[in-house]
């Protein structure tokens, strides 16, 4: 399942993350084996540019489903420190994320 993490007019951004959550936590109950967040950046309406973030708070209402990241956008960060910060997240959440990279 693929979430583009959209914000709801009405809805505040912690609405939204428990909303994100609650759609995860139904994705893994209906089957699904992997649940891709979406980055986006400067976009109205879209909470995921904190994907590292965004990814650990789903993960961590999962019990057996991949959470992970489409497509990280790495012209606007350091590889190194997205990859340490993902890295880390893994470690501490004990995260099943996986991460594709479009350079």
């Amino acid at each position: 399942m693929l979430d583009l993490f959209n914000v709801v007019p009405s809805a505040t951004l912690v609405d939204t993350l428990h909303f994100n959550r609650e759609l995860a936590q139904h994705a893994e109950r209906l089957g699904c084996r992997r649940y891709w967040l979406a980055e986006h950046h400067n976009m109205p309406g879209i909470a995921s540019a904190a994907t590292a973030v965004v990814i650990g708070y789903v993960a961590a209402g999962m019990m057996m489903i991949c959470v992970g990241a489409g497509g990280l956008i790495l012209v606007s960060a350091a590889i190194n420190e997205r990859a340490a910060r993902l890295h880390s997240l893994a470690i501490v959440a004990q995260v099943r994320e996986t991460v594709r990279l479009n350079c």
